[in-house]
């Protein structure tokens, strides 16, 4: 079974509009309102997939009720901390053709007595757990050392934990004594990291086939077994152990980019909690983010196109 963390869930608000007013009035009659956060993304693309999910985090409030309302309807499991902090609201505005504005809420701030909860929890949580995954932003309230305290406790218990987190809680993770299995940055997260670490790279430094090897065996790397980089519609790369390798995907019409790299986590996990050799499960994950591009929805994959996209899914290693 796989074990989804969502510190910072949201319920997501879509509007599709012709043409956004400012300083006007905005009538919308195509609205979709879906349980978001990025490992809530994880947890459906997972329940696609046809595996055994579990989603945890911190929730208040009616839109906190919306959103177990929202996983039980889809029969996903779910076992969140209930704090009396209200969920945020995020709002994408889909406009003028495939322009997207997003207004996100900061959380409201959430009373460290409860991580103290989900500390103590989390350990029966993981129990009969095989993958955990932790994604996105902390909310307010929260210790910048929360995912280095999972990671410490789920290394006791033997778990594979994948992290997709950027900023300083990336950067926490790297200089944290123990380390995840694995992470999942794009390009511009590695690229903000080398910046901010001083190794000569900038904002117009390239990461292409011919520095992608050298910067995946920098230090600020050591000790992760899994390092899977994605670069959009280029594909990516991925480090295990001392090897690094190119993934080349097919060029596809992306609908809806939103997601896909939660997707991709969700088929990493699914892939290893299958036994699946690191390389396959590169594939599944590659596979997912695709479909996840291809459907308007965001978490959304149609399992139907899976073989297709799978069989064109190239790693090289270099």
């Amino acid at each position: 079974m796989i074990l989804t963390i969502t510190p910072n869930p949201s319920v997501d608000i879509s509007y599709k509009i012709d043409h956004l007013l400012i300083d006007d009035v905005n009538r919308c009659s195509n609205v979709r309102k879906t349980a978001g956060g990025k490992g809530l993304n994880v947890s459906r693309v997972l329940k696609q997939l046809g595996a055994n999910v579990e989603a945890t985090g911190f929730i208040g409030g009616v839109l906190g009720d919306f959103i177990i309302g929202e996983l039980d309807a889809l029969g996903i499991e779910n076992s969140f901390i209930h704090t009396d902090s209200n969920t945020r609201n995020c709002i994408a505005i889909l406009h003028d053709g495939n322009n997207q504005t997003e207004i996100l809420e900061q959380s409201e701030a959430i009373d460290s007595k409860y991580e103290t909860i989900f500390e103590r929890d989390i350990v029966n949580i993981m129990g009969d757990k095989t993958i955990i995954t932790c994604s996105g932003s902390l909310p307010v309230g929260i210790s910048e050392n929360f995912y280095t305290d999972i990671i410490n406790i789920s290394k006791t218990m033997n778990k594979k934990i994948i992290v997709d987190t950027s900023g300083k809680q990336l950067e926490k993770v790297l200089l944290n004594d123990v380390k995840p299995f694995a992470i999942k940055p794009n390009t511009d997260e590695v690229r903000d990291l080398l910046i901010k670490n001083d190794t000569g790279f900038n904002k117009n430094t390239k990461i292409d086939v011919n520095n992608i090897s050298s910067i995946l065996r920098n230090k600020l790397f050591d000790g992760i077994e899994l390092i899977l980089v994605s670069a959009g519609g280029n594909g990516g790369y991925f480090k295990y152990k001392e090897d690094v390798f190119k993934i080349d995907i097919p060029k596809v019409e992306a609908v809806n980019p939103v997601g896909s790299g939660d997707s991709t986590v969700a088929g990493l996990a699914y892939g290893l909690s299958k036994a699946s050799s690191v390389e396959e499960s590169v594939k599944v994950a590659m596979t997912c983010g695709i479909l996840n591009a291809m459907q308007e929805k965001t978490g959304y994959i149609d399992t139907n196109g899976f073989d297709k996209i799978y069989s064109k899914v190239c790693v090289k290693k270099l």
